[in-house]
């Protein structure tokens, strides 16, 4: 498993990993209060120009909810097992 020169602190990757998570979580938090916000705004805001914008955001951010989740995991399992790989590679190095 030479891919491996010990060049990595796991347990900073796996900080990274639980704030990738906590990143994921409250971006989807903060689209659902705008998407929320942008509802209750159809109360104020009921002409043309309003309908048009909630058609373009809507999808727009649901899109984006969608794109990110899908990367962060993807990412958040790339970078688990990198660490998992890393910690196997070190236990055996010291083994020796």
């Amino acid at each position: 498993m030479g891919r491996f020169q010990a060049h990595a602190d796991g347990d900073q990757i796996k900080l990274f990993i639980k704030e990738l998570k906590k990143f994921q979580m409250d971006f989807e938090r903060l689209s659902f209060h705008l998407n929320s916000r942008l509802k209750s705004l159809e109360s104020y805001w009921r002409d043309d120009a309003y309908r048009q914008f909630r058609d373009e955001f809507t999808p727009a951010v649901r899109e984006l909810d969608k794109r990110n989740k899908e990367f962060v995991e993807l990412k958040v399992d790339e970078l688990n097992r990198y660490v998992k790989d890393l910690e196997e590679y070190l236990a055996g190095r010291t083994r020796r």
